[in-house]
């Protein structure tokens, strides 16, 4: 399954700051789970979730303004380029980020900034480790294309992954707008 979807994960601010910050609000209750373009998810964790239909949701600018006060994990996820992105932001400022290009330089490529959390070690291991044993360059597979995901995982409990269960999603629309059926479209009517 080729999607291409993103994620904010925000704890310290509240549900509703961080849907008045982002300029959303919650859909009707007879919309459909994983129906809109946006949705929204309070984890056991603590962590508030913003699920989009939009790789670059989780702009500077977006992750800045949710995270202040609080802290801000986002995941990108593009299957179609074999992209995929971590980045982290506490109390307004980015502090680290994990960029993986498979398609364009290669399943092994990881570019790493700022400080990022120890847990990455493990799962950069582990994901290689998996690379290695499935034929590495030569593999069909780019198992490192998870290490966003499966990092987000480990630090706020969250992780896309159409084939499990996920919390309960409330659909979002913009303020003064209407949502959409991106989830839909990807997976098919359910």
């Amino acid at each position: 399954m080729n999607f291409c979807l993103s994620w904010i994960a925000i704890k310290g601010p509240s549900k509703a700051s961080v849907l008045q910050v982002l300029g959303l609000t919650e859909v009707a209750a007879d919309v459909q789970p994983l129906q809109s373009k946006y949705e929204v998810a309070e984890l056991p964790s603590g962590w508030t979730v913003i699920l989009a239909a939009d790789f670059n949701y989780p702009s500077p600018a977006r992750m800045a303004a949710v995270s202040l006060g609080g802290k801000a994990l986002a995941c990108s996820i593009n299957e179609r380029t074999m992209y995929s992105v971590a980045r982290f932001y506490e109390d307004g400022k980015a502090v680290w980020s994990v960029d993986h290009d498979g398609g364009e330089k290669g399943v092994y490529h990881l570019d790493v900034a700022g400080d990022p959390p120890s847990e990455l070690t493990e799962v950069r291991a582990r994901l290689t480790a998996r690379q290695d044993e499935k034929g590495g360059e030569d593999s069909d597979t780019d198992y490192l294309i998870e290490l966003s995901g499966e990092l987000s995982q480990v630090l706020c409990g969250y992780h896309f992954d159409p084939q499990e269960a996920a919390p309960p999603f409330t659909p979002l629309q913009k303020v003064g707008g209407r949502g959409g059926g991106w989830l839909r479209k990807l997976f098919g009517s359910q």
